[in-house]
């Protein structure tokens, strides 16, 4: 008689333990963290998860500047603007690749200037290559990084 109590009382302990770990491990959920702040890591798309506003610095021509790209599922918009001119040059574009993109450069009268093939690549850097729309053979490559600081991004718009 005494066996089947503490059997009994054993097998509520497991009963009541079992109980309890289903309870923890079922209310425990995992969800995603919203990082679009102004300052972000250059994007590896995935549907909508990097949307937000990105600023990156470099020199192109040997001309300090400022670029600052807005994601938008795979679209991007957005602009550049030399450090010693901040007249600020528009750019459109879309994702073409999970890490690659396709930008256009566009005059004040919205006429096709020049494109840049874009890579997003690890730890934050975009290879650049910018090809004017009337020299293709004037390609230059460049990279540039992440601003610490978005709203550094002050151009005369």
């Amino acid at each position: 008689m005494n066996n089947c109590k503490t059997l009994n009382k054993l097998t509520l302990c497991i009963l009541i333990l079992a109980i309890c770990f289903t309870t923890a491990i079922t209310s425990c959920t995992l969800e995603p963290v919203n990082n679009n702040s102004q300052t972000q890591s250059a994007p590896v798309n995935t549907e909508n998860q990097y949307n937000g506003v990105y600023v990156y610095s470099g020199k192109m021509g040997g001309r300090d500047f400022l670029m600052q790209i807005s994601m938008e599922g795979k679209s991007l918009n957005g602009g550049y603007y030399f450090t010693d001119n901040p007249a600020e040059i528009k750019l459109t574009g879309k994702m073409t690749g999970e890490q690659s993109a396709e930008l256009t450069e566009l005059d004040a009268g919205g006429t096709n200037v020049a494109s840049f093939t874009t890579k997003f690549n690890q730890g934050g850097t975009v290879t650049l290559t910018r090809t004017p729309a009337n020299a293709a053979n004037n390609a230059e490559t460049l990279t540039v990084s992440p601003v610490a600081n978005a709203s550094s991004y002050q151009p005369l718009r």
